[in-house]
């Protein structure tokens, strides 16, 4: 990754609400309303934030569903290595 790319993630994940979107695709796809009922937020604001971490290469939708890509399961070992501290 680029230094402007990893910036861009470090903006992106900064935000708690997108990395428990993460955490929750981590542990396997999720269609959007299983994701709003689990973080029991508005669906707008939710849509918002994967359409955001879409756009940055960290999730992707197939088949009417969330999961994270290659890029976004680095970024979760990453901050797995850290919770684990």
């Amino acid at each position: 990754m680029e230094i402007e790319e990893i910036a861009e993630v470090f903006k992106i994940i900064s935000n708690p609400l997108r990395i428990r979107i993460m955490l929750l695709l981590a542990k396997g796809p999720k269609k959007p309303n299983e994701i709003f009922r689990l973080l029991n937020r508005r669906a707008p604001l939710l849509s918002a934030y994967l359409t955001r971490l879409r756009t940055a290469g960290l999730i992707v939708k197939k088949d009417g569903a969330y999961s994270l890509t290659s890029k976004g399961h680095e970024i979760m070992d990453i901050i797995f290595e850290l919770i684990r501290r």
